[in-house]
């Protein structure tokens, strides 16, 4: 009996301490935050942009996913981090992306002063733009702006409606 309580608390701690990874280009794995799903009112075809902060060796990587209609259309150009203290962080397009299952997935490098600003304060919207060419039936192109939103049901409820970004941040840089 005892020899089970401790392979169920191991087990347990083990899954509550557990880093998320980040797939990046090529297959590579990276340690993670949790991949946060923003809220972006004006992009019709889904709504939802994924964002996703990893560890490396010269700072970190921003991972931007969206879903699109079809493989020509792509995040591009350059993406701007809005913190809640309102500063903000400019992300150059360095052309490291991919798109997998119609899902455009692309790579910003951050430097360590970048990723520090992101620890101090959490992400409150991210700017970003879809590029390609756009058709009848295709997803929308152009500038879009994601939100740092839980839930949008009640935009007058503040209780825990935002992801901790710089906490969870916080958890792989110790």
């Amino acid at each position: 009996m005892k020899k089970l309580v401790a392979i169920l608390l191991t087990l347990h701690f083990c899954s509550a301490f557990a880093q998320e990874m980040m797939t990046f280009k090529g297959g590579k794995q990276l340690i993670g935050t949790p991949t946060w799903n923003f809220i972006c009112d004006d992009y019709a075809y889904t709504g939802i942009l994924k964002v996703q902060l990893a560890k490396n060796d010269k700072g970190g990587i921003l991972k931007l996913s969206i879903q699109v209609s079809n493989n020509q259309l792509y995040i591009g150009d350059r993406a701007y981090i809005i913190l809640e203290n309102g500063t903000y962080i400019y992300c150059a397009d360095k052309g490291i992306r991919d798109t997998i299952s119609n899902e455009s997935n692309t790579f910003y490098n951050l430097s360590i002063a970048e990723i520090n600003k992101l620890k101090s304060s959490s992400i409150a919207s991210i700017r970003f733009r879809i590029m390609g060419t756009e058709s009848k039936f295709s997803s929308q192109t152009g500038y879009f702006t994601a939100i740092n939103k839980i839930e949008y049901f009640d935009p007058y409820d503040k209780s825990k409606n935002n992801y901790l970004t710089n906490v969870d941040l916080k958890a792989i840089y110790k």
